[in-house]
């Protein structure tokens, strides 16, 4: 009975598991802040974590446009992941030379987009915060 039960419950989560968005994820340069950004249900999401907790539940990533249909992202691809250290002098402020030590993940997202263009999206990873920035070639 226990092995006929194990073999349904394989069988009823095997498709969930199969079918699990695939992640593109980053973290600061200190290991403290993770993005994940994933495609599901026509939707693009990303979420945020520090220090393994949750700090940014999943939430919606894109674009809407006025008279345009709402875009429906089927994959995410061209991921590319760089890591910046360097220091910059600005001219006034109570600190003269800044720290600027970031991880960069910028992802292309596809599908049914408005114009049939791809949208990136770039996320600048510090260890006390995140930013991204959208990159779209019809703008």
């Amino acid at each position: 009975m226990l092995k006929r039960a194990l073999a349904l419950l394989t069988a009823a989560t095997l498709p969930t598991v199969a079918h699990a968005a695939p992640r593109e994820c980053a973290q600061s340069p200190g290991k403290v802040i993770e993005v994940c950004v994933w495609v599901d249900g026509g939707d693009a999401w990303y979420d945020v974590h520090r220090k393994g907790a949750v700090v940014l539940a999943p939430s919606k990533l894109g674009l809407t446009f006025a008279g345009e249909t709402q875009a429906r992202y089927t994959a995410i691809g061209d991921a590319k992941r760089s890591m910046s250290d360097t220091t910059w002098e600005q001219p006034w402020g109570e600190q003269r030379v800044i720290r600027d030590s970031h991880t960069e993940l910028s992802v292309m997202l596809t599908g049914d987009t408005p114009l049939n263009k791809a949208v990136g999206v770039t996320f600048r990873l510090f260890d006390d915060g995140i930013g991204f920035r959208y990159d779209y070639a019809a703008i």
